[in-house]
């Protein structure tokens, strides 16, 4: 077809041609593979439900950009995204160029409507050996993500586009490409593929015309329809609302007749006992956990006091993590803030300890040594496990001696995993802000939270004389962490 106006017309004419099936991008069949019910959100959803992206979204959006940008330069440079006003003539621009051989293309719009397939690939390259409507050669799906590590919704996404490829061209590649944040290429065999994306794309279809309406699950639902979904869930009471009853355990309960919070509440605990991977000390617990939610107070699991030794002194500590850019424009996570409340006596103290870049994470590690060692003895409060897992990181990264960090670290106490094994709180999930919320603490700063404090760290980082204010609404998010943290003890070890 190579140099063949005519050709491209005719193929162009063909695959514009609308057949039965609804239009379908890949963004939303690899939606599917994620959350079903999101597909059936942006198909009838209530638009004024959608949320608007946060800042932390568009700085995402933009790095992905910057990054898409840089791999492309890499393995076609001076090669650019096609210009076009509509995607129609996209389109038809892509066939001229695939017909004429070029090397690579740069997003693409595709479409096959006959099969109401659309999208817009990352990056098409030319392979040779596989004989297609263009000539002796094909092309290949290249698709570029921010993600370190992939997941079935990015392969999902790949061989979509792949089979839309393979409609246009005649031939499906054998393979599809994806190169993760790292700039690592991994190559996926079309064939292993195929069954996922054909599933999720029935599922996308069957939502699509109506013929199937999945359930909100509460905590399943990507933005921007997650706070809609969540309140779907707690409106039906789904039984996704009971923290730490993810997709095998939700489905093990539905297929005991279980399936809302009443269900679960008034089960007697030897059939949930009895259930696949529930047993008789999580069944004791789901039905705690759905009680508190029914009646909105919290639930005892465990009678007697909480394990909380008195100590004249206590420190209650919370990390903030980002990702800054380093000279190569990559994402680089580190923890910039080690966050302490001491309590003392009748006085209480915030110190924070504070590293602008990871270059000085050392140093700020090696001062939050020095302050627990001032204080020998005081055990050091935090909830669930992050804390943990990343203050080891510090202290092996920035080389503090194992018996230092081990002075460190065996004064650790997760009040998440104490909290938990005791009461069943009121509210879906167990972090730190559902849960202190529940009980009576508000933090200060309303429009704060773990990614606005990212997007504030990285302003901040930037030009730290001018967004000094930046730094400032962190400092007060994260001391109002260590005081929920406070709260939440203080809470357990007044129980009976």
């Amino acid at each position: 077809m190579a140099g063949g106006g005519a050709e491209v017309e005719g193929l162009l004419r063909a695959c514009l041609a609308e057949g039965p099936y609804p239009r379908v991008r890949a963004s939303l069949v690899a939606l599917h593979a994620e959350a079903p019910y999101a597909v059936w959100c942006e198909a009838f959803g209530p638009p004024e439900a959608r949320e608007p992206a946060s800042r932390y979204w568009l700085l995402l959006a933009e790095q992905g950009k910057e990054h898409e940008a840089r791999i492309l330069g890499s393995r076609h440079p001076g090669l650019a995204p096609l210009s076009f006003e509509t995607a129609e003539a996209g389109f038809c621009l892509a066939l001229e160029q695939m017909a004429a051989g070029v090397p690579a293309l740069a997003e693409p719009p595709l479409l096959y409507l006959p099969e109401g397939l659309t999208g817009r690939p990352d990056l098409l390259e030319r392979i040779e050996g596989v004989p297609s409507r263009f000539g002796p050669y094909a092309y290949r799906v290249v698709e570029i993500k921010s993600a370190r590590h992939l997941d079935e919704a990015h392969l999902v996404q790949a061989a979509f586009y792949n089979l839309l490829l393979g409609k246009v061209q005649g031939v499906e590649a054998p393979s599809v490409i994806l190169i993760n944040r790292d700039g690592r290429a991994f190559e996926h065999p079309w064939e292993e593929l195929r069954p996922a994306l054909q599933e999720a794309l029935e599922g996308t279809r069957a939502i699509l015309t109506g013929r199937v309406e999945p359930e909100p699950i509460h905590g399943g639902c990507p933005w921007p329809w997650t706070a809609y979904a969540d309140s779907q869930a707690e409106a039906r009471q789904d039984i996704s609302l009971l923290p730490g009853v993810g997709g095998a355990t939700r489905e093990t309960l539905r297929g005991a007749g279980i399936k809302v919070l009443g269900d679960v509440a008034g089960a007697a605990e030897s059939i949930l006992a009895g259930l696949p991977r529930i047993g008789a000390g999580r069944a004791r617990n789901l039905k705690a956990a759905a009680t508190a939610l029914l009646t909105g107070q919290p639930v005892r699991i465990q009678d007697g006091r909480v394990p909380l030794r008195p100590a004249p002194v206590e420190v209650f500590v919370d990390l903030e993590g980002a990702g800054p850019l380093d000279p190569s424009g990559d994402l680089v996570p580190f923890d910039y803030l080690i966050g302490t409340v001491t309590r003392k006596g009748g006085e209480v103290r915030y110190r924070p300890f504070l590293a602008v870049s990871p270059a000085e994470a050392g140093r700020m590690t090696a001062d939050f040594v020095a302050f627990c060692e001032s204080l020998p003895g005081a055990p050091l409060y935090h909830w669930h496990n992050y804390e943990r897992t990343r203050l080891k990181h510090l202290l092996d990264h920035h080389g503090i001696p194992p018996d230092r960090a081990t002075a460190v670290l065996g004064r650790l106490t997760d009040l998440h995993r104490l909290a938990t094994r005791a009461v069943a709180f009121p509210v879906p999930g167990t972090g730190l802000k559902a849960v202190a919320k529940a009980l009576g603490f508000s933090w200060r700063l309303a429009d704060v939270d773990a990614l606005e404090s990212v997007v504030l760290f990285l302003e901040y980082a930037a030009d730290p004389a001018g967004h000094a204010d930046a730094l400032a609404r962190i400092l007060t998010y994260n001391e109002d962490d260590c005081r929920a943290t406070a709260f939440v003890k203080d809470w357990l070890a007044a129980l009976t």
